[in-house]
C-alpha cells in the first residue's frame, strides 16, 4: 500500500506481531498558504504514515486554502517494526488528474512519548499531546 493507493484500510498486525498499543489520528483542517493549482480550486487530502502503516484521507473537493476534513484513523504501535521508526509523517496533497501535487509535509517524532508510556512514566499523557508543524498550525511548503 503506497501513497497513490485509494484504500483507507490499515493492515492489522499478524499473530507474531507484538502490539504495544494503538493511537488515533484525527484530521480536522488545514490552512494552506500557497496555491498549487492556478487554473482550478485545490482539492486537498492528507496522507499519514506511521511505521509500516499508511492512511489516505478523503479528498476535500474544492476545499481551497482552508479545507475541512472529517477523517480519523487508528494506528498500531508495534515493537517488531520499531526499526522502521516511530515517527508520524503527514503529507498534505492536492488531488489532480494525472499526478497529485505535494502542498506540504511534517514529521512528528513519537519515540519520546511512546518510550515514556512503555516505561510507565506517570508524567506523560499522550492524550494531551498536541503537535503542530509550526506556530500557525500549517505544514511547511515543500
Amino acid at each position: 500500500m503506497g501513497c497513490g493507493s485509494s484504500s483507507t484500510e490499515v493492515s492489522k498486525p499478524g499473530k507474531r506481531d507484538t502490539v504495544f498499543g494503538v493511537f488515533e489520528v484525527k484530521l480536522v483542517e488545514a490552512h494552506i498558504q500557497h496555491l498549487t493549482s492556478s487554473f482550478s480550486t485545490m482539492d486537498p487530502y492528507v496522507v499519514v504514515k506511521f511505521s509500516n502503516q499508511v492512511f489516505k484521507g478523503e479528498v476535500a473537493k474544492k476545499g481551497g486554502t482552508n479545507p475541512k476534513f472529517n477523517d480519523k484513523n487508528t494506528f498500531f504501535v508495534n515493537s517488531l517494526y520499531k526499526h522502521l521508526g516511530r515517527t508520524l509523517e503527514v503529507e498534505l496533497m492536492d488531488s489532480n488528474i494525472g499526478s497529485d501535487d505535494v502542498i506540504g509535509y511534517g514529521i512528528i517524532d513519537l519515540d519520546p512519548y511512546l518510550n515514556s508510556l512503555q516505561m510507565g512514566s506517570p508524567n506523560t499523557d499522550i492524550k494531551a499531546m498536541k503537535t503542530e508543524a509550526n506556530s500557525e498550525g500549517s505544514l511547511p511548503k515543500k
